[in-house]
């Protein structure tokens, strides 16, 4: 213990010894009432000072034109040179100045540098070597121009360091930067141009919502990573050229509506790649320069909603694509693939992307077919393989596919017409959702599960016949099929799952099985023209909203098996007279009976 007390007792006496003499030192340059800057001597540099504190009169309202900060100052006529600024207060919301300049030998900022009313910052070729404080020029609001010189040695631009600077318009980089780090210019909503400097070798997540960044200008060949949501919602961003760069991070570009041409690694045997979300929601792109033979990756939804792209070119081999990858791509006419050999991992037939000759990886979105055969080598579609088609009417399937996957054909608005292969026996999840034009869907027989959101949005859907072995719908399964008259579960069906028939307004007839336990969370809610339902006996649980606003329905028995009814089970059936509830019902929600004006009689 005597030890421990012994050693902190020397380190404070290291450190007063280190900062022993302040002098503070009265200024009225650029303005009549003088302000003042304290220095503190650091003894362990001889010679050297730091500023340690700038004070502007209380009573002074306005700003100063200019604080020159002196490279050198001189105490009772022995000199100091000015090294480092560990000051963070340079005025208030109503008085300070509208210019710093710092003298060439300022080599060391420890402090963020607060000043409410600063315009401008400049570096008088300073050999700046660390910027110690993270958000170092942070929530400056008023900040037009920064310039840190050519003597500048500063290799990183710290986390947050201009974060929130909207007015800043102008930087001049350091020649020396090799890091920008993650927010350094988040917010910048001003900034319009940046010139990135030959010496940089990654960026962070450094200019999101920078909305007005028009110009990024980069000539160097050091620069090989893009962080993740480097640009993300650059939305006046209209090119790049990034030529060595070979990693893009996820969202790297997202929402870059404006961006219509990218250059990247043009240089043959580097590894691309393009990583999630990289470019997703840049609906103006349509010239992207890179060397496809370098491709290795192509991340989830890369190119989501790209629909200006017209035609990919992509390597035969060594190219790894993720799900989704061309998700939304309207305008994508064809894939191209140089063939080159027997063990080729994708090929193209007829502008569809195959991989491994047997699974339908991506169909191109803007492909003008009307009608598609899915190739006799093709056993399995991809998830979101056929998803945004738009002029794809019908689809025709062998019957010896083995693999489908979700989502296959989402936002395929113009398909009419569907036969699902004989050689499954589900829907897989999501698989027709917002087919806004699927009038019709044949499901054989064999299929014992439709997955969740399977047909959601499919508001020209008239019938759909359920298999006869059909045990499960999922979730959401027919949400918002809007002309759907008649439903019959299958008799294996125990449960109608949440919502799986919500908003079905013109459904006027489901037939429920006999083995029927529960109806769950808004499974027919909204179902406006339902006007007649008989629940089975085996009936045991009605949960909340699950008839809620089925404005026709008239009449209803509870059976006996059913427990409870849960809140708001039957809210807004405005025509409903008479209910009759079943003996072993022990509570009933709240609310569960709200808004029935039309009820004469309620048994229980």
């Amino acid at each position: 213990m005597k030890r421990m007390i012994l050693l902190c007792v020397s380190a404070m006496i290291c450190i007063l010894k280190a900062y022993s003499e302040e002098f503070t030192i009265p200024y009225n340059e650029g303005t009549d009432k003088p302000y003042s800057i304290t220095y503190r001597c650091i003894e362990d540099a001889a010679g050297t000072v730091e500023i340690s504190r700038v004070d502007f009169p209380d009573y002074y309202i306005g700003t100063v034109d200019v604080v020159n900060i002196p490279g050198t100052i001189v105490i009772d006529g022995k000199s100091y040179v000015v090294t480092t600024i560990n000051n963070y207060f340079w005025g208030t919301r109503s008085y300070g100045p509208r210019k710093i300049v710092f003298p060439s030998t300022i080599r060391w900022i420890k402090n963020s540098i607060w000043a409410p009313l600063v315009e401008e910052i400049i570096f008088d070729n300073s050999p700046l070597e660390e910027l110690y404080y993270i958000n170092s020029f942070s929530s400056n609001r008023n900040l037009r121009h920064i310039s840190f010189g050519d003597a500048c040695l500063l290799s990183e631009l710290p986390y947050e360091c201009f974060q929130y600077c909207s007015s800043l318009t102008d930087v001049q980089l350091p020649k020396s930067l090799k890091t920008i780090g993650n927010f350094a210019f988040d917010g910048c909503t001003s900034l319009k141009s940046i010139s990135l400097p030959p010496s940089l070798e990654y960026i962070g997540c450094a200019f999101i919502d920078c909305t007005s960044l028009e110009e990024v200008i980069y000539n160097g060949t050091r620069l090989m990573n893009i962080g993740d949501e480097t640009f993300k919602n650059c939305t006046s961003l209209k090119s790049i050229s990034l030529p060595s760069v070979c990693k893009i991070g996820k969202r790297a570009f997202l929402n870059c509506k404006s961006l219509n041409s990218v250059t990247i690694c043009t240089r043959y045997n580097e590894n691309i790649r393009i990583e999630s979300h990289a470019f997703d929601n840049c609906i103006n792109l349509n010239d992207l320069k890179y060397e496809p033979n370098s491709l290795q990756y192509i991340g989830e939804a890369a190119f989501n909603n790209c629909s200006s792209l017209r035609s990919f070119a992509l390597p035969s081999e060594g190219l790894s694509i993720d799900v989704r990858a061309f998700a939304g791509c309207t305008g994508l006419e064809k894939f191209e693939v140089e063939v080159s050999g027997w063990q080729m991992k994708f090929s193209v037939i007829d502008g569809v992307l195959i991989r491994n000759r047997n699974e339908l990886m991506a169909y191109p979105a803007g492909k003008k077919d009307i009608s598609y055969s899915v190739p006799d080598v093709v056993s399995s579609i991809a998830s979101g393989a056929f998803e945004g088609a738009v002029h794809l009417e019908d689809i025709n399937f062998h019957d010896h596919i083995e693999n489908f996957g979700v989502m296959a054909f989402r936002d395929c608005k113009a398909l009419k017409k569907v036969n699902m292969p004989g050689s499954l026996n589900h829907v897989p999840s999501g698989t027709f959702s917002g087919c806004s034009s699927l009038e019709s869907v044949s499901i054989p027989d064999k299929y014992v599960y439709i997955g969740a959101s399977s047909f959601q949005d499919c508001s020209s859907l008239l019938e759909v016949k359920l298999p006869s072995y059909l045990q499960v719908i999922g979730e959401s399964a027919f949400v918002n099929c809007s002309k759907i008259e008649n439903v019959a579960l299958p008799e294996n069906m125990k449960e109608i799952r949440a919502n799986t028939f919500r908003n079905c307004e013109s459904l006027k007839i489901i037939t429920l099985p006999e083995n029927l336990d529960t109806i769950h969370f808004g499974a027919l809610q909204g179902c406006k023209g339902l006007q007649k339902i008989e629940l089975p006996k085996s009936l045991k649980g009605i949960e909340p909203w699950a008839f809620k606003g089925c404005e026709s329905l008239e009449s209803l028995t509870i059976p006996d098996n059913v427990t409870g009814i849960g809140i708001n089970a039957f809210a807004d059936c405005t025509s409903l007279k008479e209910v009759i509830v079943g003996n072993r019902v022990k509570e009933i929600g709240q609310w569960a009976f709200y808004d029935c004006v039309a009820m004469e009689k309620l048994t229980l």
